[in-house]
């Protein structure tokens, strides 16, 4: 893996977490009916914001793909494996057991959970097998779904991992680009019947992410290279993306290259360069894993328990949520994510 961080990939993170935040949001005002603009936008908001975590699988795909591309020698195909997998369990693994289990202890505290009802839940929500036997989300922390996809995902570039260095295939990355042609059939496929939540349904944005982290290493010289035009076509990203999520029987092949337009844009640009390499939004980036665990939780007690005592303008609670959420986030982030006891 390169050592040196690529901002780039701090800012796409920050794209990806801010629409799943916005979702969670509004999601939480309407339950608890709370009204702070039209139907019409509640309901574009709560519809097409859970764009940003099929982003955040793209992200992992780019930043995975060295593990396959990389050439690990026969007898060291075991210790490599291991020192994965080890690496990516302390990675996502403990903050979220953390995170989670103060969740269900406060909620069982303030007898918001029943350890009877809930007790199960909470179970299979730590060993990662809710969307194994279920369609429906986790009760105590809903997001967790999209992590189970995460470490699902681990396991095949592991298994992966493991096969092309046993075999010691050279020509690892036609091997990739044709599995992304598959991916993505097999995606559409299975979008036309749904069955639940798994890394298949997924897949194809994982393998995007393989495809761009070939053409980042390969062509170097042409991301280097900016022009205005890319500002131009980072601003209109966003507006096709959303109209793109809900409006043809193909918008999942033109979601898939709209992510690909966007990761090549952010290392293009001109003018946003500046606004992109900003240190302030690129720490946001840096702990929006963090973010992405405790969000929800704060946004959900907030509007449960504190609004009704508080009796601020709805507005500003809004920004309140959002600024607990960011240090609550930045606690976690520093104290357990960049723990370096903590790290392979």
């Amino acid at each position: 893996m390169d050592n040196k961080r690529i901002y780039q990939l701090d800012f796409l993170r920050l794209v990806a977490i801010v629409p799943v935040f916005t979702l969670h949001l509004f999601s939480s005002l309407k339950r608890n009916h709370l009204d702070i603009g039209s139907q019409f936008f509640y309901d574009h908001v709560i519809h097409y914001g859970g764009w940003g975590v099929e982003l955040f699988f793209v992200l992992s795909g780019f930043l995975m793909a060295n593990r396959l591309i990389l050439i690990v020698s026969p007898s060291r195909i075991g210790s490599s494996l291991k020192l994965y997998l080890k690496s990516r369990f302390l990675r996502i693994y403990i903050l979220f057991f953390v995170v989670n289990s103060a969740i269900f202890l406060c909620g069982l505290i303030f007898h918001f959970y029943d350890l009877k009802i809930h007790g199960l839940e909470y179970l299979k929500m730590i060993v990662m097998i809710q969307q194994m036997f279920s369609t429906s989300f986790n009760s105590i922390n809903p997001v967790t779904w999209s992590l189970e996809i995460e470490i699902q995902f681990y396991l095949f570039v592991g298994i992966f991992m493991y096969y092309f260095n046993l075999r010691r295939i050279e020509n690892r990355e036609r091997i990739l680009i044709v599995g992304f042609l598959l991916a993505v059939v097999l995606s559409c496929i299975l979008r036309q019947n749904y069955l639940g939540r798994n890394l298949f349904l997924y897949l194809d944005f994982f393998f995007l992410g393989f495809i761009l982290k070939i053409c980042y290493t390969r062509y170097t010289e042409y991301f280097k290279r900016s022009k205005a035009i890319y500002d131009v076509i980072l601003i209109i990203s966003f507006p096709i993306l959303y109209w793109a999520k809900g409006s043809t029987e193909y918008s999942h092949l033109i979601v898939l290259f709209i992510y690909g337009l966007l990761f090549v844009t952010v290392f293009k640009v001109r003018f946003f360069h500046s606004l992109i390499g900003n240190s302030v939004l690129c720490l946001f980036g840096k702990m929006s894993y963090s973010f992405y665990l405790v969000h929800y939780a704060i946004i959900e007690g907030y509007f449960l328990f504190i609004h009704k005592f508080l009796h601020l303008p709805l507005v500003l609670s809004c920004c309140l949520v959002f600024l607990i959420s960011v240090l609550v986030s930045f606690a976690s982030f520093r104290l357990i994510e960049m723990n370096k006891l903590l790290k392979v």
